[in-house]
């Protein structure tokens, strides 16, 4: 571990310490006349709570049991270069998605940087092994979309192995499976 590793990891302490410093007034209970008073907060409605309880334990387990060793493999023996370059051509293949859902939203210019980015990325930079481009693009998905439409969210939900999200925003990760020109 580098000097360079040893102070950013202090400065990301430090800076975290101070978060917490801050917040922690806000973790304080209200008081009146110097008591305590009680707050009353609404009910969330969540009619699926209990599916996503278990869910949540499955996804848990899941991670423990299987994800969490794998990714620690992964990161181990793989360089961050190698790394780096995986990410950049997972990135790449999604610019197609992030362009379709761009347009349904409206944004031209945003699908626009898109195109660009998978472009330059697929052809200068081997296939979108390198990030030449560089780009700031719009991660756009079809929940996002769905939201600009006027859907509204739906109640909460834990999908397992991917986690959680709206009802909308789950819907709309299966609009992305078939939008994907991958699959």
């Amino acid at each position: 571990m580098g000097l360079r590793s040893i102070s950013s990891s202090l400065k990301t302490g430090l800076t975290a310490l101070a978060v917490l410093a801050a917040v922690s007034g806000c973790a304080t209970p209200p008081t009146q006349d110097g008591k305590t008073v009680k707050v009353m907060y609404d009910e969330v409605y969540d009619p699926l709570e209990p599916m996503n309880r278990y869910f949540f334990d499955v996804n848990y387990a899941l991670d423990a049991l299987f994800l969490k060793p794998v990714a620690e493999i992964y990161r181990g023996v793989v360089p961050l270069g190698v790394r780096d370059s995986v990410t950049n051509f997972l990135t790449n293949l999604s610019q197609p998605i992030y362009l379709i859902n761009n347009v349904l939203q409206g944004d031209i210019d945003a699908a626009g940087h898109n195109m660009g980015a998978f472009f330059t990325n697929t052809f200068l930079g081997v296939g979108g092994l390198f990030d030449v481009a560089q780009l700031n693009n719009k991660k756009e998905d079809m929940g996002q979309t769905f939201a600009v439409w006027g859907v509204p969210e739906g109640p909460y939900l834990v999908v397992p192995i991917f986690g959680p999200r709206t009802t909308r925003a789950a819907v709309g990760g299966v609009g992305d499976y078939y939008l994907d020109p991958v699959n």
